[in-house]
């Protein structure tokens, strides 16, 4: 993307990427290595995959409500937040590259990305509160990750996000991807990928067949995973082709377009009218 301002950690030598620990392989595991004609590496472990892995850690606003929770982390609970899920994969997956979004806030004169960068590595070590990082080299996986994290500044929007992602990627010859964000988040990013990205590889995306998902253990205040709707098209076989339209799907994204004084009034109305159909009731909000 032309014009674009990217802010991109030192370039220095690449330091040898830390072991992953075993585990106890799952019968389901074995036989697929047996039909990829291959043995992982170590006692019983698959081995990392040979495709260079990126990763892209999805902005947070800085003004959300919890934000240090949300990005870092609650030792207290044991909830990895998006940035610790990213380190937890940079020694689980050997990534040679970690992309930081974005640039839809600001604070203190930085945008998200540069902003979320700085305040992972000024609070690094604390990652030696979770107990998935016991006995884990905490100042060697501090310099991968400096070594081959950069901060996106510039979209807006999580499609933005990934477009830009996606210029950086290419150019570290990215073959697979992690998408890591919040429970409560990361479904709409994988379908933004998918948009994005397509589902096949692709000269411009080579990660297109190989996007995957990571979710932290944080999600917005309040929230969790079940508050997440999900509509998919009509599909099922029982059902009355008559029906179909409009899509569901189509007249929620309309909502999203009114100003959200006069959303809320329609919501308001909706939520009325739904009381009153037998079997429906109050939701989960």
């Amino acid at each position: 993307v032309m014009g674009c301002a990217l802010t991109l950690a030192l370039a220095v030598p690449p330091t040898p990427p830390l072991p992953a620990k075993a585990w106890v392989l799952h019968p389901s595991q074995a036989a697929c290595i047996r039909l990829r004609g291959g043995q992982g590496e170590g006692d019983g472990h698959t081995g990392r995959s040979k495709r260079a892995t990126g990763i892209l850690v999805h902005g947070c606003h800085l003004h959300t409500d919890g934000w240090e929770r949300i990005v870092f982390g609650d030792p207290a609970t044991q909830e990895l937040g998006r940035v610790a899920q990213a380190a937890l994969l940079m020694m689980e997956e050997n990534p040679v590259c970690v992309v930081f979004g974005s640039g839809g806030s600001e604070k203190d004169g930085m945008m998200e990305g540069k902003f979320t960068r700085d305040y992972f590595f000024e609070n690094f070590q604390k990652l030696a509160r979770f107990d998935v990082f016991a006995g884990a080299d905490l100042e060697r996986l501090e310099r991968l990750m400096r070594e081959r994290s950069v901060a996106e500044t510039v979209s807006k929007n999580t499609v933005e996000e990934l477009e830009l992602a996606g210029e950086i990627l290419r150019k570290h010859n990215v073959e697979r991807l992690i998408l890591v964000s919040s429970p409560t988040h990361l479904p709409r990013c994988l379908r933004d990928a998918c948009v994005v990205y397509g589902t096949v590889r692709s000269e411009k995306c080579p990660w297109g067949a190989r996007v995957l998902v990571s979710p932290s253990g944080t999600s917005y205040e309040g929230a969790s995973a079940g508050d997440v709707a999900v509509i998919e098209p009509p599909h099922r076989g029982d059902r009355d082709p008559a029906l179909d339209k409009p899509l569901l799907s189509g007249v929620i994204n309309r909502l999203y377009a009114i100003p959200p004084k006069k959303r809320r009034g329609l919501v308001l109305q909706l939520e009325k009218q739904l009381e009153t159909i037998e079997g429906v009731g109050r939701g989960w909000g």
